[in-house]
Parts: C-alpha cells; structure tokens; sequence
C-alpha cells in the first residue's frame, strides 16, 4: 500500500502502528479496480500525466474477505478491515 512520507515516518518510529496507518482512515489514497487487459493503457495513461500508480492485489470471484499482506508475504490480521465513521 503506498504511504505519505507522515505515515512511512510513523511506522518507522513504531512498526506496530502498522494496522491503524492502514486500518485509521486518515492517509488517504484513489483506488480502482481495472481490468487485467487494460492495466499496461492504465499505466501508460497515467505515466504521461504524471501520475503515480501502485499496483495493490486482484479481485477474485466468490465470497472472500479481504486479505493483507507484509512486505515479506506474511499474512496481517487486523481487529478491523477498515476505518468505520459509525
């Protein structure tokens, strides 16, 4: 997951806070779903804008629950997916 230079400093500082960066809501990043045969467009596309792109995981079909990995492929479980404003 692409973090601000704040959110990289922070897990840094503490490699625990790794679920509230990811989990807290509050460094906030544009995600899309695109379709395998339109992904190499997407970044040509946003190459020429200037705009980075960060490839983060795939949609399978089927009930699934979200899955997060570490940088070394090991599994994180969190006590939430995500940051719930209720």
């Amino acid at each position: 997951m692409p973090l601000s230079a704040a959110a990289r400093q922070a897990l840094a500082a503490d490699p625990q806070a790794v679920e509230t960066i990811l989990t807290g809501g509050d460094d906030f990043e544009v995600v899309a779903a695109v379709p395998a045969d339109h992904v190499e467009a997407l970044r040509t596309e946003a190459a020429d804008a200037g705009v980075a792109l960060t490839e983060i995981g795939v949609v399978v079909a089927g009930p699934r629950e979200a899955r997060f990995m570490a940088a070394d492929g090991s599994a994180l479980a969190f006590k939430q997916a995500a940051y719930s404003h209720f």
